[in-house]
């Protein structure tokens, strides 16, 4: 085998058609002769498609401005100014003093009674909001899926729908709401509710056009209805995929609740607005732990719940 392939590698490159394949060894050839023009192929297609991506992220540098004169020292200055504003100056012969001394943790989190009702109204928020989506979103996904809904216009019709409404941000969306209900955490709550109704949407429907379709023909020919089919024939088989993406999606509501307090829409997000408004830094710092501690302790808690499901499924 290594004689054929140094006769392989002393070949002249002939054209492909014009290489006899008449013996083993002349097949062979040509298959050598047709993998190097594949591969100098690929490594054209690769270097030239580098060379875009390339030249894509140096346009995109230079349009942002990120690379011109104005954004120097000054702004990475003021970056680090307002992170040093941000010290809560802890002392550690004080650290575990009252609140009225300088320099102790209870001192930093002065605040604290207020922020915990705040970010359990961001975990309410999370949950009612999660579990409205995942209705609706299994409504939609019902309504839109090939399996599910034979009528193509209602089809077509929901999914349009689902796209629109997943090209309007949440705080775009947020901002809406709170002009029209006003502020507070329900203006929150809904627009959760409609940007994860969409999400689920889509993804659900993904879902339930990969079933297996032979539990429900088998239904269907023993004289099972419509919904019959879907509870017993398709819910059953969809159901673990479905539960994981509601709990990936409620760590995305908890993520997303915290940011809408910005615009008024309820929630940790509030207290963060104002004090960034007064001009609080301290307590900005503050803050932000405890919404990285939430959306830490969310993702733990989900990725628990999804793996003794997962164990349970197993087991049956």
């Amino acid at each position: 085998m290594s004689s054929l392939a140094q006769s392989s590698d002393q070949t002249p490159r002939a054209p492909l058609h014009a290489v006899d394949q008449s013996t083993p060894q002349s097949a062979i050839i040509a298959f050598e002769l047709q993998r190097a023009a594949n591969r100098r192929r690929d490594a054209i297609v690769s270097s030239l498609g580098l060379a875009i991506g390339l030249g894509l992220v140096v346009w995109a540098f230079h349009a942002s401005g990120f690379s011109s004169n104005t954004f120097g020292q000054d702004s990475l200055e003021k970056a680090g100014q307002f992170i040093f504003r941000m010290d809560p100056e802890l002392e550690g012969d004080l650290l575990f003093e009252d609140r009225t001394t300088k320099g102790s943790l209870a001192h930093w989190f002065a605040r604290w009674p207020q922020w915990r009702e705040a970010l359990i109204e961001t975990i309410e928020m999370a949950v009612v909001a999660t579990a409205l989506s995942a209705f609706f979103g299994l409504l939609a996904a019902l309504a839109s899926a090939r399996t599910t809904m034979p009528i193509f216009w209602v089809r077509w019709t929901t999914k349009r729908l689902l796209e629109a409404i997943r090209t309007f941000p949440d705080l775009i969306l947020a901002i809406l709401l709170v002009s029209l209900f006003g502020l507070g955490p329900f203006a929150g709550l809904v627009t959760l509710t409609i940007s994860g109704s969409a999400s689920l949407g889509r993804f659900f429907g993904e879902v339930l056009e990969n079933i297996d379709k032979r539990p429900r023909e088998a239904m269907r020919a023993s004289g099972a209805g419509p919904l019959q089919q879907i509870r017993f024939g398709i819910i059953p088989q969809t159901s673990p995929v479905l539960t994981s993406m509601t709990f990936l999606r409620f760590e995305t509501c908890i993520a997303s609740a915290t940011t809408l307090g910005i615009v008024g829409a309820g929630g940790i997000g509030e207290e963060l607005n104002r004090a960034l408004t007064y001009n609080q830094i301290e307590s900005y710092l503050a803050i932000l732990i405890l919404i990285i501690g939430l959306i830490v302790a969310a993702d733990l808690a989900s990725g628990v719940l999804r793996a003794r499901l997962s164990r349970e499924r197993m087991a049956r």
